[in-house]
């Protein structure tokens, strides 16, 4: 009878083994690589995507806002555009000259520091009654 040590009669049973968990551990870490530099991949494209939409857009509102100013500046009424909070965004020409500043001063400014808050009570009045009745109002 021979007797053979436990370590010894499995040593290349337990070095087939390591050299296989190795491999798998190689393997799946290339996938892992591979899935992260896809997914990398992608998201990049799809921010570039949209970064390049929205430069689009951007360009598509400069020129039509350019177009609207100058519509606008042409007439001979003062026109401009203001949001729920009575604040100005968009005016023309003869609105800014009869505030006495630029057009562009006057983006931001509210409806009462540039017409008095008479005259701002009035006109906002008007201007909630044409957005919930969604229809134009006529200042008689």
């Amino acid at each position: 009878m021979y007797k053979v040590d436990g370590a010894e009669a499995l040593a290349e049973a337990d070095s087939r083994r390591q050299r296989t968990i190795i491999t798998f551990v190689l393997i799946i870490a290339v996938v892992v690589v591979a899935l992260v530099a896809v997914w990398f991949q992608a998201s990049s494209r799809r921010s570039s995507d949209a970064a390049n939409a929205l430069s689009g857009l951007a360009r598509r509102f400069e020129s039509q806002k350019k177009f609207l100013g100058l519509v606008t500046d042409s007439q001979p009424n003062e026109i401009g555009i203001v949001d729920e909070q009575s604040i100005y965004r968009f005016a023309n020409r003869r609105l800014a000259e009869a505030g006495g500043i630029t057009q562009y001063d006057l983006i931001g400014k509210t409806l009462t520091a540039m017409v008095g808050p008479i005259d701002a009570k009035r006109i906002d009045r008007l201007n909630r009654q044409a957005l919930d009745d969604e229809e134009t109002v006529l200042n008689v």
